[in-house]
């Protein structure tokens, strides 16, 4: 069951803003850091904008699979976004990577990958990461839609493995969502992860969904939906 008083609440973003090098996957891109308030934990997104746009652009909020970091590799196909006018923003789920803990991560992961009965301390962890991580990216789009360099009426959300059923649940809960696309898809492992009936709901014309993980073939598909 979605937790949907995570998107909304009150608490204040406190939202801090920075210029940041993205230049380790988007070489022809602008970096922009925000930094905001979720659910009593700072979060980071890291945004790489389409070098000396001259108004605010559409941007992409991608969310990694399990174990995944905002910084790596998986992130490639994303690449081509920027050069066609989209930005796109990156950030690390609940206990992983710059948030990641010794005692935790690699049990979460764990968690997350098996198909085994999860014991009721595995099961606590893994719904406090849904729960948490629903928060943080609804906070996320907001904090990105109050940006000058954001269009915050053009958000394309993308998740992979369980960062699809976390934008399966987030996405009718968060203004400005145009496109949303999910890869990839992981079967729950508890239920705070089922997205069925959400994916059901979503508009038909605004979703791809793919058994794959994420390919540049997406940016064109994001660039149809979010700057025509």
């Amino acid at each position: 069951m979605t937790d949907s008083s995570a998107a909304r609440s009150p608490e204040p973003l406190g939202l801090l803003t920075t210029a940041c090098d993205v230049a380790d996957l988007f070489p022809k891109a602008d970096g922009l850091r925000t930094e905001f308030s979720s659910r009593g934990d700072r979060v980071t997104c890291r945004v790489a904008l389409p070098t000396a746009a001259s108004a605010a652009v559409p941007v992409v909020v991608v969310v990694g699979a399990a174990g995944s970091r905002s910084d790596d590799g998986s992130l490639e196909f994303a690449s081509a976004l920027p050069e066609r006018g989209i930005a796109v923003a990156t950030l690390d789920l609940s206990l992983h990577g710059a948030r990641s803990s010794p005692k935790f991560s690699e049990r979460l992961v764990g968690a997350l990958a098996t198909d085994d009965a999860l014991d009721d301390n595995a099961r606590a962890l893994v719904q406090e990461f849904a729960q948490q991580s629903r928060g943080d990216l609804a906070r996320a789009v907001e904090a990105l839609a109050s940006q000058p360099s954001i269009d915050g009426d053009r958000i394309g959300l993308l998740g992979n493995g369980v960062g699809a059923n976390l934008v399966a649940q987030v996405a009718s809960e968060v203004a400005g969502v145009r496109a949303i696309a999910l890869f990839a898809r992981s079967a729950p492992v508890d239920p705070e992860f089922e997205a069925d009936a959400n994916v059901a709901a979503l508009a038909k014309d605004a979703l791809i969904e793919a058994p794959h993980a994420p390919d540049e073939a997406v940016c064109a598909w994001f660039e149809t939906r979010l700057t025509s």
